[in-house]
């Protein structure tokens, strides 16, 4: 079992604490808006990490269940995201297309709305040659809007750096509606290795260099759901005592689980407790490494 699951199974743990009669799970409202006020609709916004209000944190701070949350604006640029843990701070991060990615430092949802000012990318950045352009495309050729390219490590000289990259490229793009992004490195930038997701289709893993476009092609992905039990009992957490369901991500041979807010009806997750979720036919028949 790796660090990394350790690491989610201790925040699943510790999530579990919200039951019926604790403290409620706040939503976090807000707007973006581009110098002068405007609104900007279809940005993003991740809960990128948190920490905890008081001491310190048992875990790193994108191992909390909430900073699995990301939400797009509306027209007029405002943002709901629901049930964040009162006992954590977040760092936000808003990516738009057109507009520099932004982060918003120690965010509470007690202390109101917050409003969130982006800029565009200047022309000069526009033409610079370090910037990498892509297309994020499905088996069948359409475009995945919405897909997200997480850079994890970059080459440099004869080395790589592996995590904390954000200095060197941005955290993070977006695809748009025909599947386009952009990321944006400094100088001396070799190589981007990205994790690339999105809804319907499997993780794939990167290389991207500045100053080229990339055609990047993904293929059918599959979620497993199920639930967290205890002592034979499943655990019920969340505001209003909402059963939380688990999504399991598939790779290299061990189940992940993270938490994940949907369903509200106990009875029938009572009778679905115990049940193996069955993977898509044509996955199940693929390699766990092709499903990572």
């Amino acid at each position: 079992m790796t660090a990394r699951v350790i690491e989610c199974a201790i925040a699943v743990a510790l999530s579990v604490g919200f039951v019926r009669g604790e403290l409620p799970r706040p939503d976090l409202t807000g707007r973006v808006v581009r110098e002068g006020g405007a609104p900007v609709k279809e940005a993003t916004v991740f809960v990128y990490t948190a920490r905890p209000k008081e001491g310190s944190g048992a875990l790193c701070p994108s191992c909390y269940p909430d900073c699995s949350k990301k939400v797009k604006t509306s027209s007029r640029g405002g943002f709901v995201i629901p049930s964040l843990d009162p006992r954590l701070r977040f760092r936000l991060l808003v990516v738009a297309p057109g507009y520099e990615p932004r982060f918003v430092e120690k965010v509470d949802p007690a202390d109101g709305e917050v409003k969130i000012t982006v800029s565009p990318y200047s022309e000069e950045k526009l033409k610079a040659s370090t910037m990498i352009m892509g297309m994020i495309m499905d088996e069948k050729g359409q475009p995945v809007a919405g897909a997200t390219v997480s850079p994890e490590g970059v080459a440099l000289g004869r080395s790589t750096h592996w995590g904390g990259t954000d200095r060197y490229v941005d955290p993070v793009a977006v695809a748009d509606e025909r599947g386009r992004f952009r990321l944006f490195c400094t100088n001396g930038v070799q190589h981007v290795h990205a994790v690339v997701e999105g809804r319907g289709v499997a993780k794939r893993w990167i290389e991207l260099k500045p100053g080229r476009d990339h055609l990047v092609r993904v293929e059918e992905g599959v979620t497993l759901t199920g639930f967290i039990q205890r002592d034979g009992h499943l655990v019920m957490y969340g505001r209003d005592n909402v059963e939380q369901p688990v999504a399991v991500d598939v790779g290299e041979g061990e189940a992940h689980a993270v938490a994940l807010a949907e369903s509200r009806d106990p009875s029938r997750l009572n009778q679905a407790a115990g049940a193996v979720p069955q993977p898509h036919p044509r996955l199940a028949r693929q390699p766990a490494a092709r499903l990572a």
